[in-house]
């Protein structure tokens, strides 16, 4: 169950969503929602540095603006972020750091039971408009479990698929899982997917894990599929309409590395349904 629940801010329609998602989540445990808004100075520094030898006088101003704007724009996230916490009478709390965004989410991470952030992070906004890669930073270091949230509105209830290569990895995803919404009454079914072209492999690794969930109440159906991993998660995901697939982060080698590895980032890539991640 997540009772802590650490949303970084940046502004983006991603960030928009994850606080309605994590506001939702909220409301059903007691739990209270992190803000969290991050000004990288560092990042604001080097570039407006940028300027050149010669220019230091005019960097030193570029950089003072950015700084100002960066400042306000925090201000502002925040001051959005509690107004909708307060609207849907939730708990909250709220934080301004100044630092790599990175590394502040993992510091707050540390005692938070769940990240709820975009699927695309926008942390560097004000020096650049391009996506940045916070979130797969945060996937290899896995301080806590992570649900990874579209741009566009979500539902929270309905099925859910895990997807499983019978790794160790997948399974403390599955596990973690099970724990953190076992509870909640929204889930109607989860679907287990592994894709292996060793149909006796994939039964043996099925079995064990329908047993599993079955266990702590779940209702299962279990499917192989063959092909490529990420194709068919994400051709799954769409058959079945899902709310949210669960998956391993990043495996160190063999077959779990290409399966959790690349198949991760491609269905990070895809931005269509929320992913949680732990590993």
């Amino acid at each position: 169950m997540a009772k802590r629940i650490l949303v970084p801010l940046d502004g983006s329609d991603y960030s928009k969503n994850s606080i309605k998602v994590a506001i939702e989540m909220a409301q059903k445990t007691d739990g209270t929602v992190i803000g969290l808004g991050i000004i990288d100075k560092k990042e604001i520094e080097e570039s407006a540095i940028g300027a050149g030898i010669g220019a230091s006088y005019f960097a030193e101003k570029l950089e003072k603006h950015k700084l100002n704007e960066a400042i306000e724009k925090i201000k502002n996230f925040l001051e959005d972020f509690e107004k909708e916490c307060k609207a849907a009478s939730v708990k909250y709390e709220l934080y301004k750091k100044s630092g790599v965004p990175f590394e502040m989410i993992v510091e707050l991470g540390k005692t938070s039971d769940m990240i709820v952030i975009g699927l695309k992070t926008f942390f560097h906004f004000e020096t650049t408009p391009e996506a940045g890669e916070t979130l797969k930073e945060l996937l290899e270091v896995n301080v806590c479990p992570l649900l990874a949230v579209p741009k566009t509105p979500i539902k929270m209830n309905g099925n859910v698929l895990v997807a499983t290569d019978g790794s160790v990895k997948s399974a403390k995803a599955m596990r973690v899982f099970t724990h953190v919404f076992k509870h909640h009454s929204n889930i109607h079914k989860v679907f287990v997917l592994n894709v292996n072209d060793d149909i006796e492999k994939s039964d043996q690794i099925l079995k064990g894990i329908e047993k599993y969930l079955v266990t702590h109440d779940f209702k299962v159906e279990t499917f192989t599929r063959a092909g490529k991993p990420s194709d068919e998660i994400l051709k799954f995901a769409k058959e079945k309409g899902v709310s949210k697939i669960v998956m391993g982060a990043y495996g160190e080698s063999g077959l779990s590395a290409l399966f959790f590895g690349r198949t991760s980032l491609r269905v990070i890539e895809s931005g269509e349904t929320p992913i949680f991640f732990y590993h």
